[in-house]
């Protein structure tokens, strides 16, 4: 298959998929969760990977999941990432009660998530024609907020880092990654 070719499959899977991708674009902008608490969101991105055929592992720094996509020879490993939370709503930064505060995703995550989707879509049928591996990759706790939570978290032994990245880099998981893509 050429690369016209290869295109042409991924952008028909990715058109297929559409209404998939964005529903569960808009149920992640429906359902803010703010870091490290980003659990539904994390089972939504686990059932697309799912559905991709792919056997995503879950529970990365807290709440992230990956799923990876070889090719048919070596090559270099690529992350595509999607960041998983939402920030808190202006009129809810003022409250003590955390817990309870309004979620926005101001900074767009859910539709990077859309993106990472669509990507999973398009590339699984046509990764057999490429090297390397795709690594589909929804990364927790991107946003510096709620630092008495992340410090709970810390002082439970759960986290060592406040952000995301950082705790998957401790816990290894871009280990075997060449190139990131965000």
């Amino acid at each position: 298959m050429n690369n016209e070719q290869m295109k042409k499959k991924a952008f028909e899977k990715i058109d297929r998929h559409r209404l998939e991708i964005i529903e569960m674009g808009r149920s992640v902008k429906s359902e803010p969760e703010q870091g490290y608490k980003e659990y539904k969101t994390a089972e939504k991105i686990k059932k697309i990977f799912t559905s991709l055929g792919l056997a995503p592992q879950s529970g990365l720094a807290l709440t992230g999941v990956r799923a990876d996509i070889s090719g048919n020879r070596p090559g270099p490993a690529i992350a595509v990432l999607g960041e998983l939370d939402a920030l808190p709503k202006e009129s809810s930064i003022d409250k003590e009660d955390h817990e309870n505060c309004e979620s926005i995703h101001a900074c767009g995550h859910f539709q990077q998530l859309a993106h990472l989707a669509g990507v999973g879509f398009g590339i699984k049928p046509i990764m057999d024609e490429l090297p390397g591996r795709v690594t589909l990759f929804a990364v927790p706790a991107e946003e510096y907020i709620d630092l008495e939570y992340r410090q709970q978290l810390k002082e439970q032994g759960l986290i060592k880092y406040y952000g995301g990245k950082q705790e998957l880099i401790r816990g290894g998981a871009f280990d075997d990654i060449d190139i990131v893509w965000l």
